[in-house]
């Protein structure tokens, strides 16, 4: 099982609030239903990355700076994550890792030496692409991809994608909404995989969606 936490479901946004604990161990119990299944965790940084960035922008000046307040931030997450391993992101770019048989657990939002940001979609993407996940999410605080209308989307496919107008463009260091979606048909032309946004909060949505593949949500086809 493949998991994206958008930023949205650990921090509000624009606020000085550092992560929604409550939320984080919410998921933690939910996943642990699950413990017979291999489980790849991505999560963003929160206000802790994106407000950072917001506010004084990234460069080679103040990159370990943020370096170390990620740090900080990355522990606090791995404490409400018992069992869970955090992954190095140089160990996965030097190679195809591998996951196996055990839970993990990554940030991907994070600093190169060059003072560049590697995104979590940049994980979602690596480990969708070389891992032979058997479902993959992301998820978000609303139920779903909605267009102008404020109307949830089904599914989308590539073709489809062109002709959808979306609804909400917000500011976003690693892009919005559109912009993920994109990226995912980018990375991955010939995929042949299936990726659905849902809502993270509604926990028994997604319980019906991964035992029964019913629920509220949009399906990627990639």
């Amino acid at each position: 099982m493949l998991l994206k936490i958008w930023w949205s479901l650990i921090a509000k946004k624009n606020s000085n609030q550092e992560m929604d604990s409550n939320y984080l161990k919410k998921i933690f119990l939910f996943l642990s239903s699950y413990r017979d299944e291999d489980i790849i965790l991505i999560h963003g940084t929160g206000n802790v990355g994106h407000g950072f960035v917001q506010k004084h922008w990234l460069s080679e000046g103040n990159k370990h700076l943020l370096r170390k307040n990620l740090d900080e931030y990355f522990q606090k997450i791995d404490a409400i994550f018992p069992g869970f391993t955090r992954i190095k992101i140089e160990d996965v770019l030097a190679s195809n890792y591998d996951i196996t048989s055990n839970k993990k657990i990554i940030c991907w939002w994070d600093i190169t030496n060059s003072a560049k940001i590697l995104s979590s979609d940049d994980a979602f993407s690596h480990f969708l692409y070389h891992q032979k996940a058997e479902s993959a999410y992301m998820l978000t605080d609303i139920d779903g991809v909605v267009d102008i209308n404020r109307k949830i989307i089904d599914d989308i496919d590539k073709k489809s994608f062109e002709h959808i107008h979306f609804w909400k463009k917000e500011w976003d260091v690693t892009g919005g909404m559109k912009h993920k979606i994109q990226k995912l048909f980018n990375d991955m032309s010939n995929g042949n995989k299936k990726v659905r946004i849902i809502n993270g909060r509604n926990t028994n949505n997604f319980k019906n969606i991964i035992e029964k593949d019913t629920g509220i949500g949009t399906k990627i086809y990639i």
